[in-house]
């Protein structure tokens, strides 16, 4: 698996450079991809012996239009990185939104782990790409992919390191869906 991993994002990574890569603008359930993320990433991180937390505001709307595959992209390769560089960290990912008026979301996710130590050098460098690949695993490809993604859906991903400890923030924008969608997806035979 790991190395088909590698081998995607390298293809993944020549697609980018090349302008090959579009973004779909779809609706899709906000809550229900965290809560899958959130699930699907435990798994690995739990099995190294490391902890991990969403923290999601309140006030989430449910329904956005964007892409949704490349924003789970986003989070899933800036998570499992910072596994990686902290088997057994407690990982926080914490997640809010600002809304303008004309409906326009500005989705702001932190990813962080406040027991790994790393200076901002060294935080900054994990950017480029191949730059972990040796030394913690990997492609060395996770963050350049998981940034460029940031950049096509409006937003950015930056990476600053604490004392101790290591938060990334991406901010992505994203447009809400002001349709009048169930709050959940209906039940197996239910009519809508």
């Amino acid at each position: 698996k790991l190395l088909l991993d590698m081998i995607g994002d390298v293809v993944e990574s020549s697609r980018l450079e090349a302008g090959l890569v579009t973004v779909q603008a779809e609706p899709f359930q906000l809550i229900d991809q965290l809560q899958e993320l959130e699930t699907s990433l435990a798994i690995p991180i739990v099995s190294r012996g490391g902890e991990l937390t969403f923290e999601r505001d309140e006030n989430l709307q449910p329904w956005l239009v964007g892409d949704s595959e490349k924003l789970g992209q986003i989070v899933r390769k800036t998570v499992l990185v910072t596994s990686r560089l902290n088997p057994q960290g407690i990982i926080r990912v914490s997640i809010g939104q600002a809304v303008s008026q004309a409906g326009d979301c500005q989705l702001n996710i932190v990813v962080e782990d406040s027991s790994l130590v790393l200076d901002q050098t060294e935080a900054e460098a994990l950017f480029e790409p191949f730059s972990q690949g040796q030394r913690w695993g990997g492609s060395g490809l996770e963050l350049a992919i998981a940034g460029h993604y940031a950049t096509l859906l409006g937003g950015s991903l930056t990476g600053l390191a604490l004392s101790p400890g290591l938060r990334w923030t991406i901010q992505i924008r994203a447009r809400l869906d002001r349709s009048d969608r169930p709050a959940s997806p209906p039940a197996a035979g239910q009519v809508v």
